[in-house]
């Protein structure tokens, strides 16, 4: 009895430890939380696969803002190539003249929010503690009638008790990776 007892003892630690989830099931559960939260159909949901830890890397360009201003330039960049064919093929110097006060005002506008992402992106620090892993699944999306496959990498506090952000394909794959923070 003695020897049982001891052998108990012994075993305990072991045992116990052998209990705690890993770090990468501890990142599963918190992704498939967070799905739930997110997914119209989580019945659906299929892991196709989770890949490994990593160090988190985020540049200003991945980011919801950098998308958008970048979004702005290149309406703005659209905006003057119209103003410029108008100003060309206007017969009437005074409405020509129109057009390049316009195209003036465009540039002008184009250099400030150029500046501006260049501001951000030389201030932009995100956390090096992160820890990011990717996830690829799949769902069934009723109002497509398909099967979507996602792409995503989450991303980690250092002790992986939280998801902080989450990088995904923007505008349903037709658009870049794009980091967004999880309040």
């Amino acid at each position: 009895m003695k020897n049982i007892l001891l052998t108990l003892c012994l075993l305990f630690p072991f045992l116990s430890i052998s209990c705690v989830p890993s770090q990468e099931e501890k990142a599963q559960a918190l992704i498939r939380t967070q799905l739930n939260q997110m997914l119209p159909n989580i019945g659906s949901y299929e892991v196709i696969e989770f890949g490994e830890f990593e160090p988190a890397k985020i540049c200003f360009q991945e980011t919801i803002e950098a998308y958008s201003l970048l979004s702005e330039l290149q309406s703005i960049s659209d905006d003057m190539a119209l103003e410029v064919e108008m100003a060309k093929s206007s017969h009437d110097h005074a409405i020509a003249e129109k057009h390049f006060k316009t195209i003036k005002e465009l540039d002008a506008k184009f250099k400030t929010i150029s500046d501006s992402i260049n501001r951000r992106a030389t201030e932009f620090h995100y956390d090096t503690t992160m820890v990011s892993m990717f996830h690829k699944f799949r769902y069934y999306d009723d109002k497509k009638r398909h099967h979507q496959i996602v792409p995503m990498t989450f991303y980690f506090n250092k002790d992986i008790t939280k998801i902080k952000g989450i990088k995904y394909l923007y505008n349903d794959d037709s658009g870049p990776q794009i980091y967004s923070e999880i309040p």
